[in-house]
């Protein structure tokens, strides 16, 4: 494939950000670069009917190079090398995306609520606002896959923020406990059964088991069909429940309150009512079945030749706009500008039609498994749903999770992890699966990956992400701090406080011959990264000690450039110690200028997270787990 790499300053693009360049190298590069760009998308608009030579175009960059929509655009000095999952669904992508005419197009037919609120706040609203609205949006996906896509040729994975339907899950546990209950009732009578369900195997998983029995009755005497047709009844009610389950589970992150209350497992109809309701931009979701379509029908709509197709004249003319011409950039939040959408099902007239209705109308109804074998078509690839699983939703059986994994991937979906904030939700759930799962452990700080090892929490070989920005802050503690504080409430530069970035002493990695792919020889290794002066165990030594897979991430909307700049050289050095990457949720290789540190703000990445992660304790080390363990065995 033609990769146009526009992010990497080995290409020779300049950034009109940067203000080493003259007026005559920027022309030069747009004459170039921006001919190139236009000669591949008119190749594959000819080629269209080829599809062995076409090469997939989904209109990303409008012009030579990325665009935010405040024009303050910023390339990074290197790209991440290892992008394990899309943090929140590339919506730290949001910014480049509403500078997109094309895309914008696509976001105002397919979520048109979202649309009119966006164009509400895109000229005046800050950088982090134009951010945080767009978690787990599926056109924001769609931009960010399709990104991917036309300039890397690789299919990106995305992470979902998922709540259950409590009504749902329990329908579902119903069939399961009467299964369970007839099971029992077998084994009675077959020691067979009796040998296999009593079996503690490590090989074999619960679903295995469960199909192990069908084969059992299958293979008795004639006089045991009708047992055979019952564990067939229950199976196939079960496998019915679980699609409604999926296609109704709800892909939205909630609000602090809703988030707090699914802790305590009271309410939770209430709570999953008042998340489906919220806004989208606000927290809100969409169901499943809707987010893949969306998803779907975004991608569709970008690589199409004519952008669109026409709309009948009467709309045409009442709006103003020639149906024919190329998408113009609109942001208006006049409902009267949405134009009038067909289907093959149904069409809708701007009058009396409500958003959820033009919604629904601009996207083909097909199952999840329809929608995916679609998305194969358009990616030309056969796994083109990649997904972590974020689980919002407490207090679901493991079981009932598992079915839903197994579901995904029956339909097309790549499922590569489930990750929580509270382990005992998904610990050993790959039992339950009919092929195992990655189980991974969200942490809010390097502190909680800490305190998680010495109380049992975190086992040997676990996959664990922490939020990068505490590798920066460590909580305030002592007079030194405060008075910090109180002399940048005096004098404040923003440039100075970014100079005085410095890595906590735990980040500190002691490297061996071979580790570091070179780096120490090309860029002095770990001298020219600033540390605090103080004593410390580090992460490397509980990543040593308990074989763990290492990843990070950030707050997309709350992190300036020179901490990301700082945090992409550190992993990428050290992916010895962070094997599982930075899970950045934007565009590789760029950010925006908007996200600056204040006062009273910092833009570390870890946002309100601070106030929640526990602290890293410079005086505990590994090593006295073992210790504790042989006193306690003695």
């Amino acid at each position: 494939e033609k990769n146009y790499d526009l992010h990497n300053p080995s290409d020779g693009v300049k950034d009109l950000s940067r203000p080493s360049h003259t007026t005559s190298d920027i022309a030069d590069d747009f004459l170039e670069v921006y001919q190139k760009y236009k000669r591949d998308s008119q190749s594959n608009n000819s080629k269209e009917n080829d599809e062995s030579q076409r090469n997939f175009y989904a209109r990303t960059m409008p012009t030579y190079a990325m665009q935010s929509i405040n024009m303050d655009q910023i390339r990074l000095k290197s790209r991440i090398e290892n992008v394990p999952y899309a943090h929140g669904g590339f919506f730290g992508a949001a910014p480049f995306m509403l500078a997109n005419p094309h895309w914008i197009d696509i976001l105002r037919r397919l979520m048109p609520d979202v649309y009119v609120e966006i164009s509400r706040r895109a000229v005046r609203a800050p950088v982090p606002q134009l951010i945080h609205w767009a978690e787990n949006n599926p056109v924001v996906a769609a931009y960010g896959t399709a990104h991917e896509l036309e300039f890397s040729g690789q299919v990106p994975t995305l992470e979902w923020d998922v709540f259950l339907d409590p009504h749902l899950v329990q329908r579902v546990e119903i069939v399961l406990q009467a299964r369970d209950t007839f099971i029992k009732e077998l084994m009675k009578t077959s020691k067979r059964i009796d040998s296999l369900m009593s079996r503690e195997s490590g090989q074999s998983r619960y679903a295995d088991k469960i199909k192990a029995v069908g084969v059992i009755l299958e293979s008795g005497a004639t006089t045991r069909s009708n047992e055979r047709r019952i564990l067939e009844f229950y199976n196939a009610e079960i496998n019915k429940r679980v699609e409604v389950l999926l296609e109704q589970m709800l892909i939205a992150h909630g609000n602090i309150s809703q988030l707090t209350l699914e802790q305590t497992g009271i309410l939770k109809q209430f709570n999953f009512s008042r998340v489906k309701h919220t806004r989208r931009t606000l927290g809100g979701g969409i169901f499943a079945k809707q987010w893949i379509q969306t998803f779907v029908e975004a991608l569709k709509m970008s690589t199409k030749s004519d952008s669109f197709p026409p709309t009948d004249e009467s709309t045409s003319s009442a709006s103003g706009h020639d149906s024919s011409s190329s998408v113009e950039p609109c942001l208006s939040d006049d409902k009267e500008d949405l134009p009038l959408i067909e289907n093959s099902e149904h069409s809708l007239r701007r009058e009396g039609a409500s958003f959820h209705d033009l919604a629904l109308a601009a996207i083909a109804p097909l199952s999840i498994t329809d929608a995916i074998e679609e998305l194969k078509q358009v990616t030309e690839c056969e796994a083109p749903l990649g997904l972590v699983l974020d689980i919002k939703s407490r207090h679901v059986p493991k079981r009932v999770w598992a079915l839903l994994l197994d579901a995904l991937r029956k339909a097309g979906a790549r499922v590569e992890g489930i990750a929580t904030f509270f382990v005992e939700d998904i610990r050993d759930i790959s039992k339950f699966c009919s092929v195992g799962v990655n189980e991974i452990i969200f942490h809010h700080s390097a502190g909680d990956v800490q305190h998680a090892c010495h109380d049992g929490t975190i086992k040997q070989g676990d996959c664990v992400f922490f939020n990068g920005g505490s590798l920066f802050w460590n909580h305030m503690s002592g007079v030194k701090d405060f008075s910090n504080m109180f002399g940048s409430c005096l004098s404040f530069d923003v440039e100075q406080v970014k100079k005085q970035y410095k890595l906590q002493p735990y980040a500190r990695i002691h490297h061996q011959r071979g580790d570091c792919r070179n780096y120490e020889k090309e860029e002095g290794g770990e001298d020219d990264m600033q540390f605090i002066d103080t004593q410390s165990s580090t992460i490397q030594q509980y990543k040593d000690h308990f074989g763990l897979s290492l990843g990070i991430y950030v707050q997309e909307f709350c992190v300036d450039d020179e901490i990301l700049e700082i945090i992409i050289d550190y992993v990428n050095r050290n992916q010895h110690i962070f094997n599982l990457g930075f899970s950045w949720g934007g565009v590789n290789g760029m950010t925006v200028q908007g996200i600056q540190p204040g006062r009273f703000t910092n833009t570390d990445g870890l946002w309100n997270q601070r106030y929640i992660g526990k602290k890293w304790d410079y005086d505990r080390y590994p090593t006295t787990i073992a210790q504790i363990s042989d006193t306690q065995i003695t």
